[in-house]
């Protein structure tokens, strides 16, 4: 994050035991967005309203986009999680998957916020999930 130090940001985590409400925690992860220079929208990303963040780097000489999806749902099972995925995915293709190519990729940060997630998304989300030819998403 832009101007913080690790020290301060482990200072606005929450107690371990303690829970925040899914409204705080997208509340935050909005604002860290913003702080990280990102164009924060909601939009539909399947049946789900997720609030996306996106902004783009250029390293060396190629041009990076990346979009972090952030939604809440009642409860996670395995299907949830690969099919939120994937649409995070086509939709970071379809808003600028079209110039991508060796100077040019598309990054999908797929979040999904719950208090009630079962094993098998969990184990999901704790491995590299593969979304085809030349594609992974990193889960959270």
């Amino acid at each position: 994050m832009t101007g913080r130090t690790l020290g301060e940001l482990q200072q606005r985590r929450p107690v371990e035991g303690h829970v925040i409400s899914s409204e705080a925690y997208l509340s935050t992860v909005r604002d860290r967005l913003i702080e990280d220079d990102c164009e924060v929208t909601d939009e539909a990303i399947g049946p789900l309203h997720a609030m996306v963040g996106y902004r783009s780097n250029i390293k060396g000489l190629s041009k990076m986009h990346l979009f972090t999806a952030v939604a809440s749902v009642p409860e996670v099972n395995e299907a949830t999680v690969r099919d939120f995925a994937h649409q995070v995915s086509d939709y970071a293709k379809t808003q600028k998957g079209r110039f991508r190519g060796a100077q040019s990729g598309v990054l999908a940060l797929p979040v999904l916020v719950t208090s009630n997630a079962d094993d098998a998304a969990k184990r999901v989300a704790a491995s590299p999930f593969r979304l085809g030819v030349g594609g992974f998403a990193a889960m959270v």
